[in-house]
This record gives structure tokens, C-alpha cells and sequence, in this order.
């Protein structure tokens, strides 16, 4: 059996990111595109296949999102065929933990 190890990395500052595509700057959950951090135009931008399902479901459990995209904008979805699920990544902004501390918690898996 093998063990599964978890990577940390930096990413893109997705504040000024989103700044410098002239999208919208995420204020609270955000799902962002698979592209997101190479695209170098917001008309670049792909969301998985999966991300409208993602939205309902925020919707329905009042949940708040920050969509990426201004008013009338859609960004193109990619839908591939596979047996693996892939998923948008979920933004969580500072100030959501920072408003709701006991949201997120980290557990060591030791």
C-alpha cells in the first residue's frame, strides 16, 4: 500500500490576477477556471464541465459566490469523458475564514 503524500505551493496572487484579466475580484468563494493561472486573457478562461452543478448547489444551500465573471459573461466549459471527476477549485478569500474561523480546519493525518 502506498502512502499519499500532500504537496503546498504557492500560487498565483488571485486578487491581482483576476485585477489584470478584468474579471471580477472574488470577495468570497470563488470557483476558478482550470486555466486561471496561465491565461493571460480572461477570454482564455475555461471552467470545467462540472462548475453550473457546483453553482446550483451553492445556490441551494445559500451559499455566497464571487463568480469570476461581470454580469452577462460566460466562459466557455470544457466536459471531458473519463471515470475521474474533476472539479473546479473552490477560492476560499481570507476574509470568508476570517468571518467564519471554524470553517476550515486542518487535521493531521499522522
Amino acid at each position: 500500500m502506498s502512502e499519499e503524500t500532500i504537496t503546498i505551493e504557492d500560487y498565483v496572487n488571485v486578487e491581482e490576477k483576476s485585477f489584470q484579466l478584468g474579471c471580477n475580484v472574488p470577495t468570497s468563494l470563488s470557483l476558478l477556471p482550470r486555466n486561471f493561472k496561465d491565461a493571460t486573457s480572461k477570454n482564455e478562461l475555461i471552467h470545467e464541465g462540472t462548475t453550473a452543478t457546483i453553482r446550483k448547489l451553492f445556490a441551494q444551500n445559500k451559499i455566497q459566490e464571487t463568480p469570476l465573471e461581470k454580469d452577462g459573461e460566460k466562459y466557455p466549459q470544457v466536459v471531458e469523458h473519463a471515470f475521474d471527476w474533476v472539479g473546479p477549485t473552490i477560492l476560499i478569500t481570507s476574509s470568508v475564514i476570517l468571518q467564519n474561523p471554524h470553517l476550515i480546519t486542518i487535521e493531521s493525518f499522522e
